[in-house]
């Protein structure tokens, strides 16, 4: 059972013209995490890197950096492991005596040298078959490889030595992914739910798009990057393919797409959400942001246009200063607007829970009802003190337009059978946004 069974909060967003849960958590899924869990969490690129196939290569890496390079930054990342193969890769060297050793899931598995260096590794990959965590374990002297598959259920955290050899071979240790993201993300979420941002290293266009349509459905925000020059060059009347074309189709609010000539390489994705989320929702907006570490791109104005037209973010110098050019989801909302809006649910349901579980029991009746009503204003509060609500407001004929007000019902007025259900309904909560400014027109008169 989770907390949303017993409390359900819903709200509806009206903002187009018409732990407690964390929200600075950022996940990296890929292939390279070489342990045997599905997530870890991490201060430290150094840290990072011993735990890597690939070491400072691996591109969990390389998004790492660029989170941890921005300022302020998060404190702690975390990295998702998707479930694959282990490749040991020797470099063709020789191998003529002594004995070679692998580590599988803490397991030490050693072969001394039998007659040369192919039945070696050959009998080598038999003993590492045999281990509980792997199906299959071929050696390849083509491709000078030993690929591990694992067994149903298991990951491999895989390492080999070639200290005690006698020869020049070495064997460097790489991984293949061949889980689906959406299974890896649904395998990470049992595991591990305590994250709220996602990057995948994978920028496979068909994977993307699986992963936006996951986020839609699992409450988190995925941020992307392609450099797809159609997403520039095409205007977007014209374009139906490329990736933000279809995300923007899509409609979808919980993903946020950038475009980068650099994006094959780069996480400038990682370096946006690595900007923003060390601060409070409601604090900032994903526009005028500088990150670090990102080369900005060269565009025209045609160009600008047809990406921005797209709901794609860029990242250009605008008036002398780095900045990301928009601060939208693919579906045209603002990305600061949907973390709000979560955070806002998360701390009422968490609100809401403490009453319940604090006390015997909550009666229902007027002072009970009155007692949830009462632990509502503390989110909505402190959303008003973090700017993601406006002030208190009026307009001139009295009409509430600012801060938040609730419709609480009195007891005499739920029905018999929600009493019975014992379940408390007609609880309305109305927040107004405060937004941002992302633009402005001023007119200048001079006068003699």
């Amino acid at each position: 059972m989770e907390v949303n069974d017993v409390v359900s909060v819903t709200l509806t967003r009206e903002t187009r013209t018409v732990s407690q849960e964390g929200f600075g958590t950022i996940l990296i899924t890929g292939p390279n995490l070489n342990l045997n869990q599905r997530t870890a969490e991490y201060s430290t690129l150094a840290a990072l890197a011993l735990e890597l196939t690939g070491g400072t290569a691996a591109p969990e890496y390389l998004a790492a950096t660029a989170i941890l390079s921005q300022s302020p930054r998060v404190g702690t990342f975390k990295v998702g492991y998707q479930r694959g193969q282990k490749v040991f890769t020797d470099n063709a060297g020789t191998y003529t005596a002594g004995s070679i050793s692998a580590m599988v899931n803490g397991t030490a598995i050693t072969q001394t040298y039998d007659t040369n260096k192919d039945t070696t590794l050959t009998a080598l990959a038999a003993q590492i078959a045999a281990h509980a965590a792997v199906d299959t374990a071929v050696y390849s002297n083509v491709t000078h490889t030993i690929t591990l598959t694992p067994n149903s259920g298991y990951l491999l955290a895989v390492s080999i030595s070639t200290t005690a050899i006698t020869g020049t071979m070495t064997m460097a240790t790489s991984s293949v992914a061949t889980e689906d993201l959406d299974d890896t993300l649904d395998a990470i979420r049992l595991y591990d739910d305590e994250w709220y941002g996602l990057v995948v290293t994978d920028r496979t266009q068909a994977n993307v798009e699986d992963v936006a349509a996951w986020t839609e459905a699992n409450g988190k925000v995925f941020g992307t990057a392609t450099a797809n020059a159609d997403v520039i060059n095409v205007a977007p009347a014209s374009d139906t393919t490329s990736l933000p074309a279809v995300l923007k189709a899509a409609a979808y609010d919980r993903t946020f797409c950038m475009y980068d000539p650099l994006a094959a390489t780069t996480y400038p994705e990682a370096a946006a959400l690595g900007k923003v989320l060390p601060y409070h929702p409601g604090e900032y907006t994903l526009k005028f942001k500088t990150l670090t570490g990102v080369t900005r791109a060269v565009l025209s104005v045609t160009q600008s246009s047809n990406a921005r037209g797209k709901n794609c973010l860029t990242y250009e110098t605008v008036g002398g200063v780095n900045i990301t050019t928009e601060g939208m989801v693919t579906s045209g909302e603002n990305f600061d607007v949907v973390v709000f809006c979560d955070w806002l649910v998360a701390r009422c349901q968490e609100a809401v829970y403490q009453v319940f579980v604090s006390q015997n029991k909550v009666p229902f009746d007027d002072t009970g009802i009155q007692s949830v009503r009462n632990v509502l204003e503390g989110p909505f509060n402190e959303g008003v003190r973090y700017k993601g609500l406006s002030e208190t407001a009026f307009d001139d004929a009295g009409a509430q337009i600012g801060g938040y007000y609730f419709i609480i019902p009195k007891y005499a007025d739920v029905s018999a059978l929600d009493r019975a259900a014992r379940s408390l309904t007609g609880v309305e909560c109305v927040g107004f946004l405060a937004g941002a400014i992302h633009s402005a027109s001023i007119n200048i008169k001079i006068a003699i």
